[in-house]
């Protein structure tokens, strides 16, 4: 069991369209429940030939295994603390259910609620 000091939780675009009184659409997020682990900043160069998704990531955030099969990455974020985190890669290592590795890129804002 990993445990953890944080919080972290998916938002995913709502598939409901919503438009404000002048016409323009209104981006909406649905919160998913939240996921606790240890959120850790990346640093440092590689001297590894890695994904190019995890060489963006400003951020990783590890957790036991929660089945995020059907997250789709491209409509999602992680909302931390306060912060909006664009969420780059979801890893399972090696398959075996016992962790996940969440690779985040930190672009601010304060609008998760």
């Amino acid at each position: 069991m990993i445990g953890g000091n944080t919080e972290l939780i998916i938002q995913s675009l709502s598939k409901d369209v919503v438009y404000d009184k002048n016409g323009k659409r209104i981006i909406d997020y649905a919160s998913k429940e939240p996921i606790v682990g240890w959120l850790d900043l990346i640093s440092g160069d590689s001297r590894y030939d890695y994904k190019a998704k995890i060489e963006d990531s400003t951020h990783i955030f590890i957790s036991d295994y929660v089945d995020l099969s059907g997250v789709d990455i491209e409509e999602s974020r992680a909302f931390i603390k306060g912060e909006i985190y664009e969420i780059k890669y979801i890893d399972d290592p090696m398959e075996l259910h016992a962790q996940l590795e969440i690779y985040l890129k930190k672009v601010g804002g304060q609008t998760g609620d």
